[in-house]
């Protein structure tokens, strides 16, 4: 980036922070502005902002995922943090909570597509057996939501496995009308 685009991020960062602020201010009590604060620091190198940011997003509302994406993100070797970080944080957070349980998936989906090995990665015994037991919590817990069974279906792809794909999907169109048509499409190109 040039000097003067390094000059104008600079400056929207200041005036985007300064109205999340505002708008933290106006609503504590919703997490929105927090979250995206997060962000903000994450931009200004600011850890100790980022970590405290997130955690008034949280109180908020434990369950607001941006709150842990943006956070995940700052955790990330890019920002500063590890991916002994990002790993902790996310099966932290996901194993306290089943609604935040896809964390951990969406995180190893992620780090499948950059590795240079997606396939062999979610294939290796270990974080497929995480991976598993994330959704299992998830759908157990949420047996109506249908971002478990797009996960399952998801993962299922990953593993080149047509047969579960359809199983995910069969599952999910039990509570959702939609799935019951992907369902019916995928059992007959199978």
């Amino acid at each position: 980036m040039t000097e003067d685009g390094w000059t104008k991020f600079h400056e929207r960062i200041a005036l985007a922070k300064k109205d999340l602020e505002r708008a933290y201010e106006l609503a504590p009590k919703l997490p929105h502005a927090a979250a995206a604060l997060v962000t903000v620091a994450m931009a200004e190198s600011d850890e100790k902002a980022s970590k405290a940011w997130f955690e008034k997003a949280v109180r908020a509302d434990p369950r607001y995922q941006p709150a842990y994406e943006h956070r995940l993100t700052h955790l990330e070797p890019k920002w500063g943090g590890s991916e002994e970080e990002v790993f902790a944080f996310a099966r932290e957070h996901g194993k306290k909570d089943p609604a935040l349980a896809l964390l951990i998936v969406h995180l190893h989906f992620a780090t499948a597509d950059c590795s240079g090995r997606r396939d062999a990665y979610v294939k290796d015994a270990a974080v497929k057996s995480e991976i598993e037991d994330a959704l299992a919590r998830y759908a157990k817990a949420f047996p109506r939501c249908p971002n478990g069974y797009v996960a399952k279906v998801a993962f299922a792809g990953r593993l080149h496995d047509v047969k579960g794909q359809v199983a995910a999907h069969e599952e999910g169109a039990r509570f959702d009308a939609g799935m019951a048509i992907v369902a019916q499409h995928a059992a007959r190109n199978d």
